[in-house]
């Protein structure tokens, strides 16, 4: 509980009550900032020529989303830019449309596209394991 220091000018020193207000603010500010950062995780890091996938933001447009994949792509990342944002762009002869896309996302709406092993070899089985390579 905050004490009350008496000034004889008014009966109250209020220097002594906006320092302990203060620093009862920041304590609390530092709890909460520890609760925070217990459940959350750092974000991943992104090289160059990795290959991902961005979070689909739903557009209001009166059609049902509920069956409509979560995430587009895959693109890939062109640059590394400061508070883990990267330059996506089309991979090259992948082009979805005559505009080339290039877009600049956080790591947090993006995740590592993983290139389903049955792609990558060059086997004839119809079905293989599915096992995929990230």
């Amino acid at each position: 509980m905050l004490t009350l220091a008496f000034n004889e000018d008014d009966g109250i020193d209020r220097e002594v009550l906006r320092l302990e207000a203060l620093e009862k603010i920041q304590k609390q500010q530092a709890e909460q900032k520890r609760r925070f950062d217990q459940r959350r995780r750092p974000p991943h890091q992104y090289t160059p020529g990795d290959l991902v996938l961005i979070y689909r933001e739903p557009a209001a447009t009166g059609e049902p989303r509920k069956l409509r994949p979560k995430f587009q792509g895959p693109y890939q990342v062109k640059t590394s830019l400061r508070n883990d944002r990267y330059l996506l762009c089309d991979i090259e002869g992948a082009e979805r449309s005559q505009r080339k896309y290039h877009s600049v996302h956080s790591s947090e709406h993006m995740k590592l596209w993983c290139v389903p092993s049955n792609l990558t070899e060059e086997t004839e089985d119809d079905f293989p394991d599915s096992e995929a390579e990230c």
